[in-house]
């Protein structure tokens, strides 16, 4: 049995006790020509009507949605569309990443100026090394194997300074030229870039060195 609500704007009073009755005696309901209260009082009530379903044609019986084809409309679910790791487009693996790490550091303790800090500071070299890559392997490859905290380590180094760092910057910057292709170099130099910026950062705050401003802060 059906009941049309076409040109009921005069009955709206009506309109809980109607549906109640429909949704007790599971009836099904023609939306044409409906007025807004009745359109929202159906919309409102549809979940208590027997499981039914409401066709965009006009026909409604309970809280589901059904296309004019029939299928029953259906929430899509959220995807979230996440970038790729920046080392993959350019052909970094993971085979890359350890001849850089490795290469690097030897390097590193063959060089005058970085050799004494890093031998003083590490006496077992291959966890040493193991922890680099998965270091890089997480930067430029977001596989998220690296966990360790590298501002404490840095910060208890005596008479670490931005000179330092910029030595060790170039170390980098020749070895991954050396070993990487041009584009995987560009993006392992940028990388070790931030992090060598951000680690000063970190050492300068740790010694009350503030960093200079681009502008003067002045009154009013």
């Amino acid at each position: 049995m059906a009941i049309h609500l076409g040109h009921t704007r005069a009955l709206d009073c009506f309109a809980p006790l109607a549906m109640t009755d429909a949704c007790q005696k599971n009836k099904t309901l023609s939306l044409r020509g409906a007025s807004a209260t009745w359109q929202s009082i159906l919309a409102t009530c549809a979940p208590r009507n027997g499981g039914k379903s409401l066709r965009r044609h006009g026909a409604f019986s309970g809280g589901r949605r059904v296309l004019r084809t029939g299928m029953i409309e259906k929430p899509q679910p959220r995807v979230l569309h996440r970038p790729p790791p920046p080392g993959v487009a350019l052909g970094v693996d993971e085979a890359m990443i350890r001849a850089l790490v490795h290469g690097f550091y030897d390097r590193v303790r063959a060089d005058e100026v970085l050799g004494p800090i890093f031998m003083r500071e590490i006496s077992d070299w291959e966890p040493h090394l193991a922890k680099m890559v998965d270091f890089w392997s997480s930067v430029v490859l977001m596989t998220k194997r690296y966990d360790g905290r590298p501002v404490p380590a840095h910060v208890k180094i005596p008479g670490l300074d931005r000179a330092h760092f910029t030595h060790w910057l170039g170390v980098f910057e020749a070895t991954a030229r050396e070993i990487c292709p041009p584009a995987a170099a560009a993006l392992f130099i940028d990388r070790a870039q931030r992090i060598a910026q951000s680690l000063q950062l970190s050492l300068d705050f740790h010694n009350g060195v503030l960093p200079p401003l681009k502008a003067p802060i002045r009154a009013g």
